[in-house]
């Protein structure tokens, strides 16, 4: 390919040569062409190159780290070898469907200059459920405040970024192992409006037991992350509780119940008067069942 593509598609692997087959076809089978594949192996045991070698197709390119360094920095080597003017990234276990790059390319022809990423939303596959992603309201413009608050949750699968926005905000932060999307799209908000496609164009598999098994990282993560940003989140104690109760209950929806009271009384401490975020720390109080009970209600009836 001599010349640049319009769109870069990374996919940070590792491990994952029993999925990434289906997660490459998928890119391959996008409606839109204009596009190069860059396969980022993050130090793989599996055979994963010997996959990847299965797709003879002039628009991929393997890239393989010598050890493994983590996402962020698997995701970092592909925009750094990015050559479109937009990138898009696919994690290794989900799947686009074939007209996702065509709909955030044709929106972005028709958003002005100040919109530097479309996100779409996703069907979430866990076992034999479906649901639909995101769980929170989305919104397009100025949603700094709103992903600040974890009001609006973006998946890194779901978005096409312009690159100038990594040269403004800078890429991934490789201290990060995990909420590194979080984080990211929290600097990119400083300087660019979002605009979201309100249409599932992609799965995303969720691995069970992830969020249990991984609950002590996510807090270390969480706890990193508020302090990073801490002039944004002490400039609105309102966004910072909403960041907090959002955090509460996560942790207590994957049992992590300590966890979810200490955030949900952080969350008080900051903004007193959300009814709901005191509802939600009396019941965390009342235990694992009753908390469990209530939510699976609450989930039915919103």
């Amino acid at each position: 390919m001599n010349r640049s593509p319009k769109v870069s598609v990374v996919i940070p692997t590792y491990n994952h040569a029993h999925l990434i087959g289906r997660a490459i076809r998928s890119v391959l089978s996008q409606s839109f062409q204009d596009f190069e594949l860059i396969i980022v192996d993050d130090g793989s045991t599996d055979n994963t190159e010997k996959v990847v070698e299965g797709f003879p197709d002039e628009r991929l390119r393997y890239i393989r780290h010598d050890k493994n360094r983590g996402a962020c920095a698997a995701m970092n080597t592909g925009i750094r070898e990015a050559r479109g003017d937009f990138i898009a990234f696919l994690d290794a276990d989900n799947e686009w469907f074939p007209e996702k790059l065509e709909k955030q390319v044709t929106a972005f022809s028709k958003l002005p200059p100040e919109f530097g990423v479309v996100y779409t939303s996703w069907w979430g596959i866990k076992g034999t459920d479906k649901y639909y992603g995101p769980t929170r309201k989305t919104k397009s413009g100025d949603i700094h405040r709103d992903i600040l608050a974890i009001e609006t949750v973006i998946d890194t699968s779901s978005v096409l970024v312009k690159k100038e926005c990594f040269e403004k905000a800078a890429l991934f932060d490789e201290r990060l192992h995990h909420r590194m999307d979080w984080e990211l799209f929290i600097r990119i908000s400083r300087y660019y409006y979002f605009y979201h496609v309100n249409e599932p164009l992609f799965n995303y598999y969720v691995l069970a037991g992830s969020m249990s098994a991984d609950s002590e990282r996510r807090l270390i993560a969480a706890e990193e992350i508020l302090q990073m940003h801490s002039q944004d989140f002490n400039q609105d104690r309102r966004v910072l509780s909403k960041c907090l109760k959002h955090l509460g209950y996560e942790f207590c929806s994957s049992s992590a119940m300590g966890q979810g009271k200490k955030y949900f009384l952080r969350a008080i401490k900051a903004y007193p008067f959300d009814f709901q975020l005191l509802v939600a720390t009396l019941l965390s109080f009342l235990g694992r069942g009753v908390y469990g009970k209530v939510a699976q209600i609450r989930r039915k009836i919103c």
